[in-house]
């Protein structure tokens, strides 16, 4: 279940840019989305839909005009894709600060 939700999550180009843009250093989404020359509205869609999925957590958040902008990071610190024959294997390393929080990582260790 977890493999095929990370392959259907990288087989769409502009999530696995957003999910590599924040690998190594957290954005908020406005900074993801000029990094990954993204269109804002559908920009936004995807970057909802990690979030909601878990692949984005966030770690910090400023206050700017009495609101709240966290900055984003991936759970994923590495990640590899088999494809043999027809056996597909994902092998992953998480950032450490961010398993915890991973809702799928979550519903798959219960």
């Amino acid at each position: 279940v977890v493999n095929s939700i990370i392959i259907q999550t990288f087989g769409d180009l502009e999530k696995k840019k957003i999910i590599e843009s924040v690998m190594n250093s957290p954005k908020i989404i406005y900074e993801i989305i000029k990094d990954c020359n993204l269109p804002q509205t559908s920009g936004y869609r995807k970057i909802n839909v990690l979030i909601d999925d878990g692949f984005l957590i966030p770690i910090k958040f400023e206050i700017k005009e009495n609101k709240r902008i966290y900055r984003y990071i991936s759970i994923f610190k590495n990640l590899k894709i088999d494809i043999n024959s027809n056996k597909i294997t994902v092998s992953v390393q998480l950032n450490e600060l961010q398993q915890k929080q991973c809702s799928f990582l979550q519903i798959i260790t219960k």
